[in-house]
């Protein structure tokens, strides 16, 4: 099936198809490839300690600003620790990339621009949808996890033991060491599979087909939606119980497979490996360095929530004190 007319939306306002909106198969996986050098291990690694800056300061800001009794709106400062980070690793603004010969995300890119093989149009609307794709996802991510964390202690006071267990320092924290917690790893999917930051699924074009038994007419647009995917029963017991021991459990009965949360083959997230180096610093070093509580204990954060392309979300007050070590 070919992508729908769905997909023109992340290159709207612009006169070049980008990686969100080119529905082209060979043209895609072009456009892949210019980006991908970016995105490799190996790009990352060397990227991390960049990374880790930000994060840092982020931390620092919580232990400052939220200690009031109001505590912060933490689905606010998620949104501008992922942006800020975006912001440093596609555009090097802060770190004046020009000055330090830092390579970011797009200077692969900026590469083809000079040559003619991109467009500067194109590169624009790749530089729109990373900041679309790459900062609003995450923040949801960061979001709802914490909110799910704190509405179940059990789970809250596990991941802090098995992070202050690993770890003396918050300087010793690396996203290869965080990637080895095997609880954290369990919230992060669990997170990720209970509140899918992109839920409302992506269409394709029926060509006329028959789909598990069912006659689709040709021009039909079809698609799976995440958020049923992983909240229905046959795949997750209690579906809607946040439970990331279900990641861990030999003899689980649950269909893991069914959360894809960064899609498959050709089309899955080009920056999966880079969320989740962002996912696994933040909360690594936020759980090591503060305790941290609800403001509102009668908030359904959950139930708030509204979903359109991207989540609409409210409010959540956190309080950060010293962690109790």
């Amino acid at each position: 099936m070919t992508k729908s007319e769905f997909y023109d939306m992340y290159g709207s306002g612009f006169d070049s198809f980008c990686i969100g909106s080119e529905r082209n198969p060979q043209k895609h996986a072009q456009m892949k490839k210019s980006l991908s050098a970016a995105f490799s291990t190996k790009a990352l690694v060397q990227q991390e300690s960049i990374v880790r800056r930000c994060v840092d300061g982020f931390v620092q800001r919580l232990g400052v600003d939220g200690a009031c009794e109001k505590g912060l709106n933490m689905t606010k400062w998620f949104e501008m620790i992922a942006f800020d980070i975006l912001g440093e690793m596609a555009f090097g603004e802060t770190f004046h990339c020009i000055e330090n010969g830092r390579e970011d995300f797009l200077t692969n890119i900026s590469e083809k621009v000079k040559s003619g093989e991109v467009s500067q149009e194109e590169m624009t609307a790749h530089a729109s949808t990373l900041v679309i794709a790459g900062g609003e996802t995450v923040a949801t991510f960061l979001a709802a996890v914490t909110y799910f964390l704190l509405k179940n202690p059990s789970a809250y006071r596990r991941l802090q033991q098995e992070i202050r267990g690993r770890y003396k320092d918050a300087d010793e924290i690396t996203a290869m060491s965080a990637q080895q917690l095997p609880y954290l790893q369990a919230v992060i999917s669990e997170g990720l599979r209970i509140y899918p930051p992109g839920s409302q699924g992506f269409p394709r074009t029926c060509p006329g087909a028959t789909i598990d038994g069912h006659w689709v007419p040709q021009g039909v647009e079809v698609y799976t939606s995440a958020w049923t995917v992983t909240h229905d029963e046959t795949n997750f017991h209690d579906p809607y119980a946040f439970k990331p021991e279900r990641w861990l459990d030999p003899d689980r009965k649950d269909n893991l497979e069914a959360s894809q949360p960064f899609s498959l083959g050709l089309r899955g997230c080009l920056g999966k490996n880079f969320a989740l180096v962002e996912i696994n610093l933040i909360l690594t070093k936020m759980h090591f360095t503060y305790d941290m509580e609800l403001q509102n204990a009668d908030l359904d954060w959950f139930q708030q929530s509204r979903m359109h392309v991207m989540w609409s979300k409210p409010a959540m007050h956190v309080r950060f004190y010293p962690a109790r070590k």
